[in-house]
């Protein structure tokens, strides 16, 4: 009998250049033999330099994504990176909490390679508070 690869779910933004975010975590948890689910944060415009713009996804969009999967597929894992916003992280953050048994890969990329500096803000803090709380 085969054995299913385990269900990773990657929460990020989608990378057009494939380099990171949604399309680079695909490659990396099918290269580790498991199976990539994906929920999308944002959409980026950007080349190999860096991000012009970001738009991020509804928080009750990433929601509905999230809870569609996990109703649906057993996920052994859970991989977090680029949020998109403050909602979209208080969503996750409650997502997460209701599965308290799922590891959890925090990399949430708040210091992007942008054409204008973004610096230290309120994401950076509430990511903080997320990470505190998986503790």
């Amino acid at each position: 009998m085969q054995l299913s690869p385990p269900n990773v779910l990657t929460i990020a933004a989608s990378d057009p250049t494939g380099g990171a975010g949604i399309q680079a975590d695909i490659m990396t948890i099918a290269s580790c033999g498991c199976h990539a689910l994906s929920v999308i944060t944002a959409l980026t415009v950007q080349d190999t330099r860096g991000i012009e713009s970001m738009r991020p996804i509804e928080a009750g969009w990433v929601e509905a994504q999230a809870r569609a999967l996990l109703a649906d597929m057993a996920v052994s894992v859970f991989k977090i990176g680029l949020t998109g916003s403050l909602e979209n992280i208080e969503v996750i953050a409650g997502i997460l909490s209701d599965y308290p048994d799922i590891p959890v890969v925090l990399d949430p990329r708040t210091g992007l390679r942008s054409r204008r500096c973004l610096g230290r803000c309120r994401h950076d803090i509430r990511i903080d508070q997320m990470a505190v709380a998986l503790d």
